[in-house]
């Protein structure tokens, strides 16, 4: 399945279209894909972009990934 978002080009004042392919969590080759990335953090891990550590940044995407799967509520109202 693919998103279509909208980027701002600011050199020419318009949007361009982009594409970004949504993964499916129920597929094995990207359950597995994502396991193997959590795997490789270790506590001394930087960050790539923004400022969580590893710690952090786990118990941050523990929500959206329990709702992904269907196992927690969003907690939205």
């Amino acid at each position: 399945m693919k998103c279509r978002t909208m980027k701002k080009n600011p050199e020419l004042s318009v949007y361009k279209p982009l594409f970004m392919e949504l993964k499916n969590l129920f597929e094995p080759i990207v359950k597995k894909d994502i396991l193997d990335r959590i795997n490789k953090l270790r506590p001394e891990s930087q960050p790539q972009w923004g400022k969580m550590n590893v710690s952090q940044m786990l118990a941050h995407l523990q929500m959206p990934m329990g709702v992904a799967i269907g196992s927690q509520a969003s907690g939205y109202r």
